[in-house]
């Protein structure tokens, strides 16, 4: 054993010793809440006596960790620590795969036809119309995302639907991302459907939107559901969201 080793053990020791000493009891029944207070001072103290040891030998600085006066930027890198709620986009991607979950189980594909003609919102969707207990609450003409708005009472679920006429395939990857790009917001691609469906499921404050663009059969263009529903509905979302579709597809 070298000089250096031997200096280092009665430091240990001494170390150890110092630990151990500690204030009386001042009743009977502290004594056990004290015991294990200092065996736990003690263990802690030799350890890190003890990777100050391993650290002279090697010649290496001791890993402190939290105890460190500066951050370990290396630890931050690799990601925060467990917490007791998922991340958002977890959530949201496993919301996103109920709704897939829930198209999947379809009996038949999701099919949505191009509007014939111009017409109002319970002519279009009658079946949306008297659904889900929401009442409609706007109604603007021409071809645009959210031509028809139905809000419950309680304002803990809304549904919007409009129809983009010369919509394409390439514009709803257009909007998508720009919605992706969101802070908060997740897409997917969508089974269950005859052509080309996509998710777009974004945070809102206090509520969770699932927007989801829907090329018709006859691909002149497509349709865009917007549902909104708040964190305090009782019925599961995903479940909310398919309902949501499989009226559209009993209307459209």
């Amino acid at each position: 054993m070298n000089e250096l080793e031997t200096v280092l053990r009665t430091r240990l020791h001494s170390l150890a010793e110092d630990l151990t000493r500690a204030t009386e009891p001042s009743s009977q029944a502290d004594s056990a809440r004290v015991r294990f207070r200092r065996r736990r001072r003690t263990r802690t103290g030799l350890a890190l006596a003890a990777a100050a040891v391993v650290a002279a030998v090697v010649g290496v600085p001791p890993a402190i960790g939290a105890l460190s006066s500066s951050p370990d930027r290396g630890h931050e890198a690799a990601g925060p620590g467990p917490t007791s709620a998922a991340p958002p986009d977890a959530r949201l991607e496993a919301l996103a795969e109920d709704l897939r979950v829930a198209l999947r189980a379809r009996t038949t594909p999701l099919s949505l036809e191009g509007p014939a003609a111009p017409s109002t919102c319970p002519e279009r969707a009658p079946t949306v119309n008297s659904a889900f207990g929401a009442v409609l609450a706007e109604h603007s003409a021409g071809a645009a995302g959210g031509d028809c708005v139905w809000l419950t009472p309680d304002g803990d679920l809304q549904v919007a639907l409009g129809f983009m006429a010369g919509g394409t395939v390439d514009e709803i990857h257009t909007d998508v991302d720009a919605e992706t790009a969101r802070a908060g917001c997740y897409s997917t691609a969508l089974p269950g459907s005859v052509t080309f469906t996509v998710l777009a499921l974004c945070e809102e404050d206090g509520a969770t939107g699932w927007r989801v663009r829907v090329m018709d059969t006859s691909g002149t263009g497509f349709w865009l559901l917007s549902v909104s529903v708040g964190d305090r509905r009782p019925q599961d979302p995903a479940t909310t969201v398919a309902a949501v579709l499989d009226a559209a597809d009993a209307d459209l």
